[in-house]
C-alpha cells in the first residue's frame, strides 16, 4: 500500500469525526480492497466499487464508476485511486462522483499525468510510462486533470508522488525518494492526487 494513500483516507477520517454517526466513504475501484480495509479501521462505514470481485470484502458492489447504483447525495467521502483513467467517458465518471456525493463531501482522486518532465523520468530510470498502460484510457498532464475536475469539484490541496513508497530501502531507491520530494516542490509527479470537495 502506499502511504500517500493512506495519509489521505486518514485526513478524510479526521474531517468527518465531528459527526456522532459513521460517516460513508465509497471506495471506487477497490480491486483487493486494501484502502477499504484502511477506511474501516478509520470508522467509516465502507462500500467498496469495482468492475470486478477481487477481495472478500462484506460491503462490497459490482458496479462501473460511469453508473454508480447509489442515490443522489447519499456519501459522505469518495475515494478513488487509479481509476478515472481508465474509462474514456472522463466527464461520465466525474458527473457520477458528484452525483452520489453529499453538498460538502469530501472526494481524493489519483491519476497518473502525461506531463513532458514525467516521460523523461521514465526515460531515464528505464520503467515503463503510466501512458504505455493498455488499460489507460484518458492520457492528460496534471495540469489539463485540473482543469477537467474543477469543472465538477473544488480543488483545495493537489498532492504529488514520482516513486511510490512500498519500493524496498536500497540507495537507488532513497535517490529516487529524494528526487520525488524535490520534485513535488516543483508540482511535478508521475502521479498527482486531488482533495477536492463538492460545493
Amino acid at each position: 500500500m502506499d502511504k500517500i494513500k493512506i495519509r489521505l483516507v486518514r485526513k478524510l477520517a479526521l474531517r468527518k469525526r465531528i459527526n456522532e454517526q459513521k460517516s460513508k466513504l465509497l471506495d471506487i475501484g477497490a480491486r483487493e480492497g486494501d484502502y477499504s480495509v484502511v477506511g474501516d479501521k478509520e470508522n467509516f462505514k465502507v462500500i467498496s466499487v469495482d468492475i470486478k470481485r477481487q477481495n472478500t470484502l462484506k460491503n462490497f458492489v459490482l458496479a462501473d464508476i460511469r453508473k454508480l447504483p447509489f442515490k443522489n447525495s447519499c456519501l459522505d467521502c469518495i475515494i478513488a485511486f487509479d481509476v478515472i483513467e481508465h474509462v474514456a467517458e472522463t466527464n461520465e465518471a466525474l458527473y457520477e462522483c458528484r452525483r452520489v456525493l453529499k453538498e460538502g463531501g469530501d472526494i481524493v482522486i489519483s491519476i497518473p499525468n502525461n506531463d513532458l518532465l514525467v516521460r523523461i523520468y521514465f526515460r531515464m530510470t528505464k520503467r515503463m510510462p503510466l501512458s504505455l498502460d493498455e488499460t489507460h484510457k484518458a492520457f492528460h498532464t496534471s495540469k489539463e486533470w485540473r482543469k477537467i475536475i474543477g469543472e465538477f469539484f473544488y480543488i483545495e490541496h493537489t498532492y504529488y508522488q514520482i516513486v511510490t513508497e512500498r519500493e524496498r530501502l536500497t540507495t537507488v531507491n532513497m535517490v529516487k525518494y529524494v528526487i520525488n520530494k524535490i520534485a513535488c516542490l516543483f508540482k511535478f509527479g508521475s502521479n498527482t492526487f486531488f482533495l477536492c470537495k463538492k460545493s
